[in-house]
C-alpha cells in the first residue's frame, strides 16, 4: 500500500495538462473538474489536489456542457430515464447531466457517454464517499477530443 505522500507524488506526475485548469478549481469548497480535451476529471478540496481520474465524457452530438455547476441531485444507484441504463454513485450537476460511475466504461479513449461524465464504477465511489456530503462544484472545460 501507498502512503498518501507517495500517492500524491504519483498524481502530480502523471497528469496531463495541469496548467490549463480553470481558476475556479483550486478556490474554497470540493471542487471536480473536468478537461474534455484530456479525459480527466481533477478533485480538489480548498485548493489542494485529493485525486485525478481517467473518464469519458459526451459524443460530439451530446457533449458535456462546458461551465460550472453544483451538484443538485445525488443517487447512489439510479437507472436512466432516457436510455434504460444503470449510473452508479450518480451525481447530477447540469440538466439530467452529471458524474457517474458506468459499466459500458472499458476503456476512456473508446466511445462516449450522452453527456454525463462516464467514470469506472470504483473511482465514482471514491468519489461519492469524499463529496456525498458536501457542497460539490463541477467544473467542465476544454475543447471536445
Amino acid at each position: 500500500d501507498l502512503d498518501r505522500g507517495s500517492w500524491a507524488h504519483l498524481i502530480k506526475r502523471s497528469t496531463r495538462e495541469l496548467s490549463r485548469l480553470p481558476r475556479v478549481c483550486k478556490s474554497s469548497g470540493w471542487h471536480s473538474c473536468y478537461d474534455r480535451k484530456t479525459h480527466q476529471d481533477f478533485l480538489f478540496h480548498n485548493g489542494t489536489m485529493q485525486n485525478v481520474w481517467l473518464v469519458r465524457g459526451g459524443s460530439l452530438s451530446s457533449q458535456t456542457r462546458t461551465g460550472t455547476y453544483r451538484v443538485f441531485g445525488r443517487y447512489p444507484y439510479k437507472i436512466s430515464t432516457l436510455y434504460n441504463v444503470p449510473m452508479w454513485w450518480f451525481q447530477k450537476h447540469s440538466g439530467g447531466q452529471g458524474q457517474h460511475g458506468s459499466g459500458f466504461m472499458i476503456d476512456p479513449f473508446v466511445g462516449h457517454s450522452h453527456g454525463c461524465i462516464n467514470m469506472y464504477i470504483f473511482d465514482a465511489k471514491v468519489l461519492w464517499s469524499h463529496t456525498s456530503k458536501q457542497r460539490l462544484t463541477v467544473t467542465v472545460y476544454g475543447s471536445w477530443d
